[in-house]
């Protein structure tokens, strides 16, 4: 999901994700991606939070918390604590037996068995990383059962982003939607309804400065 910011690709990612949630149809993972990486950011960030890693600090708790989810949730899977613990970006990194976007992909192939993936990564224009991953699991694992849901800000996307993106997007499995401001109707719609009906020259006014950008009219 591409286009400027405010026009709502994260809210169509999110309705998308509550929906899969409501229907039982997938199980949602969502990574953030910012220009200078917090705590629970990035792809180590969605494994620390679907672990329940994300407030360990000490490494040996960190451990322990992750053999007892793996022993509840993958019992049968070969991913070792240390192993998810270094995903989730918890205590000093662990030898991994490949690099980690296999890792990575061994983590969500193992938890796809039961239900397919819905990956939401939202403002991968930050996340470099992410779009690595991405071009990875395309090629060495087009069979996984997941879809990536990911949402890109162009007016922040730099030349070697928009490259990785036009290649996931060109690709078989794989497609790009532009979104772009309201139309009017819509857009008249939407400020009427924010300041509780019509509401005469104020919605006139909030139309004309916020020009069909959602996010510009709610704030």
């Amino acid at each position: 999901l591409r286009g400027p910011s405010g026009v709502g690709k994260s809210r169509l990612a999110e309705w998308v994700s509550h929906r899969a949630k409501e229907t039982g149809a997938a199980l949602v993972l969502k990574a953030t991606f910012q220009p200078i990486a917090g705590r629970g950011d990035g792809i180590a960030g969605l494994v620390a939070r679907h672990v329940g890693l994300v407030d360990v600090d000490d490494a040996r708790a960190a451990v322990e918390r992750a053999e007892a989810w793996l022993t509840r949730w993958l019992p049968n899977d070969d991913l070792t604590a240390a192993e998810l613990c270094a995903l989730a970006g918890k205590g000093p990194d662990a030898p991994l037996r490949d690099d980690r976007h296999g890792a990575l992909i061994r983590f969500l192939s193992a938890l796809c068995r039961e239900r397919p993936l819905l990956v939401w990564l939202d403002d991968v224009q930050h996340g470099k990383d992410a779009l690595a991953l991405l071009g990875r699991v395309m090629a060495d694992a087009p069979e996984l059962a997941a879809l990536f849901v990911v949402t890109a800000v162009d007016e922040l996307l730099d030349d070697d982003a928009q490259a990785r993106l036009h290649v996931l997007a060109s690709g078989t499995k794989g497609m790009s939607i532009a979104l772009s401001a309201l139309d009017d109707s819509a857009h008249d719609e939407l400020c009427a309804r924010l300041l509780g009906g019509e509401a005469g020259g104020l919605a006139d006014e909030l139309r004309r400065r916020t020009e069909g950008n959602p996010l510009f009219a709610v704030h």
